[in-house]
């Protein structure tokens, strides 16, 4: 299941609805049953809760109490006449292991291998991270991605 739709609004309700059904745990199931969420307000605990949530979760496992090392990864993908990019990171947590993460999802109108470059190195420096911790880059094998004739 990917990040994405782990926060979707159908798969929170879904969530909460199987959180009421539990009986181990009386209060937080009779609280789960009480919760009612339109589309609006599932949006909004998304885009302002749960989506901030889970970049700083990886961002502060990559920063403290070391700039650890991490790979970072994108791919190009079509919508209509949208070019949208994930960036995701992996990275060795020593508590879980090896952990990957969505950090970001950017739409990039000018598809040169340059300017893909430029965007990605502003996300990495915006969420403050050091370039000099990148040991690998993934990414198709779209001449775009590597800058050969573009």
């Amino acid at each position: 299941m990917t990040v994405l739709s782990q926060f979707s609004p159908i798969q929170i309700r879904k969530n909460i609805f199987q959180l009421s059904k539990v009986d181990k745990n009386q209060r937080d199931a009779t609280l789960a049953k009480k919760i009612r969420l339109g589309r609006t307000k599932m949006e909004a605990l998304v885009q302002n809760v749960l989506c901030p949530f889970a970049i700083e979760v990886p961002l502060k496992k990559l920063k403290y109490p070391i700039n650890l090392p991490f790979s970072l990864s994108t791919d190009a993908s079509n919508k209509g006449n949208r070019k949208l990019f994930p960036l995701a990171v992996r990275f060795f947590d020593l508590e879980k292991g090896a952990k990957d993460y969505l950090l970001d999802f950017y739409e990039e109108p000018d598809k040169t291998s340059e300017s893909i470059f430029n965007t990605i190195l502003r996300a990495i420096e915006n969420f403050g991270l050091d370039i000099q911790n990148i040991t690998a880059f993934g990414a198709d094998n779209a001449s775009v991605n590597y800058g050969k004739n573009c």
